[in-house]
């Protein structure tokens, strides 16, 4: 056919549909509120089903069609969008004025408690998604556009209507002096409303807007109403209140903080309140502070799991409050124990690992602690103590010194290095091992011994390699820098990788001169971590000797820092545990 065939085709479906618009427009102009939207909606399922029917008749001329947009004349449709155009021209341009107000007039009726039919709705929101489609742009233009009509017709109107109608609503609840516990339950009822109504009737996009609408005038708005009465129903013991105001809080920015404060606060004088209640009967049962102090935390420990959704700034706040009432007490509590050497023993051994790992929360804490314990008990009791912290203090000294000597020898600075020289008699007994330690890092070690030895002649040191830590630097996964802290045996295992990229285990603990049992452990933890891979399963957490391992080139972390070193560590409690209890059993044996 000529092109000229193709115009006079195209214009006679173009006056058809027109003419058959002007129709629809005539018998739905006399309608309004809810009859037009129902008349609305079912000329729009007819007239789309027809436009479809329509498309699929005159597919040469929706290819004719192709080819003009092809050639930039923008005002050509294909049959269907044709069909949108001349819909949204004729019938929803002429009607906008009465159709939104109609759609908004039903979600107000919903609110407010009437039964609706959601349908209008919904079939309408389709009707305008339909009519921002346009096959004339790109693919890209098309996604970005296709909602237009839907946003700048109906959500804008939408979101005013309910930012005023919830502003509304909060200053009636106000005016009739609701209290905070309805006010909760209000607002959580509202938002799931309105959360369903975004499900039911609207597009999903509306969803973020309509959400921040009703955070910010129902939640941020009225926040320091909502906060100023946490307190009292942490008193009363109202969970599933105080489940809603996290959940409420939560939603917008700022909301916790407050929370967090004010859970601390309350906690921490529960218990100190508690401690004051059973002091004089406690006097007389020393037990009775330990589950008085059990029950509190209990209570709130309670309480963050299960309404607070053991977010992490809530678990802090516990913690914190928690320490602060114990160690108000703390010395109150020593004085009725028994067991007080079982209390120094465990202890020592805690203090020991702070001290080592440097994890202490508060050196100056620590020493007033073991003043009050000096007090309390007297000097001897302490000693051990006293002198693990003079240890701490020389081998700081110890350090630097040599670090400064090394400096003025080598004319560079020297590699960051730290070393703790504990006196045996002083410190929990640390079980020695023998690891072969690369020649980069044992030339310092020597370097060091060497110089205590100058220093101190009648003192010999010796490495305890199961309680050292460290940090290797690394950009072997992809280029990407991480620092890795490990203990000893995890960073000669990683250095061994400069040297070649497969080892099996066997290979490993001849290297690095472990047993099989502590090199199972430690490339086992390596390959926990990820850091590492093996060819075999790991047989619980340890890798078998006949395994081949190379480095995980695919191992990824969002940290730069990782702690590989928790893996092996964590068992350690438990086995100092058994070491002291063990310790106890011996001291407590009759000497004859």
């Amino acid at each position: 056919m000529s092109r000229e065939t193709y115009i006079a085709i195209y214009s006679g479906i173009s006056n058809f549909i027109e003419n058959h618009l002007n129709k629809i427009h005539k018998c739905a102009e006399v309608y309004k509120g809810n009859e037009l939207l129902e008349m609305y909606v079912q000329y729009w399922s007819r007239y789309s089903e027809a436009s479809d029917a329509l498309s699929a008749i005159f597919v040469k001329i929706d290819n004719w069609t192709r080819g003009e947009i092809d050639k930039g004349r923008k005002e050509r449709y294909m049959v269907y969008m044709l069909s949108m155009v001349l819909w949204k021209r004729d019938i929803f341009d002429t009607l906008e004025h009465k159709i939104i107000p109609a759609m908004l007039e039903l979600v107000r009726l919903e609110r407010t408690g009437h039964t609706i039919n959601k349908r209008f709705i919904s079939a309408v929101v389709e009707n305008l998604v339909e009519l921002g489609m346009d096959d004339t742009v790109s693919a890209m233009e098309k996604e970005a556009k296709k909602l237009d009509i839907y946003k700048n017709s109906f959500e804008k109107k939408f979101i005013e209507a309910t930012r005023d109608f919830y502003t509304n609503e909060v200053r009636v609840f106000h005016m009739e002096n609701g209290s905070c516990t309805d006010y909760l339950i209000k607002v959580e009822t509202r938002i799931q409303q309105e959360d369903n109504r975004v499900t039911l009737c609207l597009h999903s996009s509306t969803g973020t807007p309509l959400s921040g609408c009703c955070n910010d005038v129902m939640i941020t708005k009225q926040l320091e109403f909502i906060q100023a009465h946490f307190g009292r129903l942490l008193m009363d013991k109202m969970d599933d209140h105080l489940a809603r105001m996290y959940r409420m809080c939560l939603r917008v920015e700022n909301g916790l903080p407050a929370l967090r404060k004010a859970l601390k606060e309350h906690v921490q004088k529960e218990g100190l309140d508690a401690l004051e209640r059973v002091a004089a009967e406690a006097f007389n049962d020393p037990k009775l502070y330990m589950s008085t102090l059990w029950e509190v935390h209990e209570r709130y420990q309670g309480l963050v799991d299960r309404s607070f959704s053991k977010e992490p700034g809530f678990m802090k706040s516990l913690d914190s409050a928690a320490i602060e009432f114990v160690n108000k007490n703390a010395m109150t509590i020593f004085k009725y124990l028994e067991d007080k050497d079982v209390f120094l023993k465990f202890y020592t051994q805690m203090l020991s690992r702070r001290l080592i790992t440097e994890h202490s929360a508060s050196v100056e804490a620590e020493s007033a602690f073991i003043q009050k314990l000096t007090d309390t008990c007297g000097y001897e009791f302490t000693t051990r103590l006293t002198k693990m912290f003079q240890d701490i203090q020389v081998s700081k000294d110890l350090t630097s010194e040599f670090k400064e000597k090394s400096v003025d020898d080598d004319g560079k600075k020297f590699v960051e290095f730290n070393a703790k020289v504990l006196t045996p008699r002083f410190w929990p007994c640390h079980s020695e091992s023998t690891i072969r330690i690369p020649k980069n890092l044992s030339t310092k070690l020597d370097d060091f011994e060497a110089y205590y030895v100058a220093k101190h002649q009648r003192r010999r040191l010796t490495w305890l390699y199961s309680q050292c830590r460290g940090e290797v630097t690394t950009t072997a996964f992809k280029g990407k820098k991480y620092v890795f802290g490990v203990t000893t045996p995890q960073m000669c295992t990683l250095l061994l990788f400069n040297e070649q990229a497969t080892f099996t285990a066997e290979h490993i603990m001849e290297a690095i001169g472990m047993d099989g049992k502590s090199t199972k452990a430690v490339v086992g933890s390596l390959v926990k971590n990820q850091v590492l891979k093996s060819d075999k399963a790991l047989e619980g957490d340890e890798v078998p000797l006949n395994a081949t391992i190379t480095l995980n080139d695919g191992y990824t972390n969002k940290k730069v820092r990782v702690d590989l070193s928790k893996m092996t560590m964590k068992a350690e409690p438990v086995k100092e545990t058994d070491n002291v209890q063990k310790d106890l059993d011996e001291d407590r044996k009759n000497m004859i």
